[in-house]
């Protein structure tokens, strides 16, 4: 893979984590939401006429927590990319943000 194409790669990857993880599904407001309607599904599903207790939170934590672990391996691998290239790339902060955003992101799902 040429540096041109890396960069054409990198570039649309991080405009869709930036999209994806500011504003989109996986936005502070939309795993709190997801995480809530799930903590409600498990604390309610006790009800029917077949009760059982679900897992759908825990269940759901450990996808986030997943996704956050491939998405902070892909992060590491673009910076070390980005620093062969230039050692001071203008889109290392960039990248960088991304990474402080799915730190804050894993707190949220941890702590919920």
């Amino acid at each position: 893979m040429t540096n041109a194409e890396f960069l054409t790669g990198a570039k649309q990857y991080l405009e869709q984590i930036e999209e994806g993880y500011f504003t989109g599904c996986f936005s502070e407001s939309a795993i709190k939401a997801d995480l809530e309607n799930r903590k409600a599904s498990d604390r309610y599903s006790t009800m029917g006429s077949n009760p059982h207790q679900t897992n759908l939170l825990w269940e759901k934590k450990q996808y986030y927590f997943q996704d956050f672990d491939e998405k902070e391996q892909s992060f590491n691998f673009i910076i070390s990319k980005l620093r062969s290239i230039t050692l001071n790339h203008e889109w290392i902060p960039r990248v960088e943000r991304c990474k402080n955003q799915i730190v804050k992101l894993r707190n949220l799902v941890r702590d919920f």
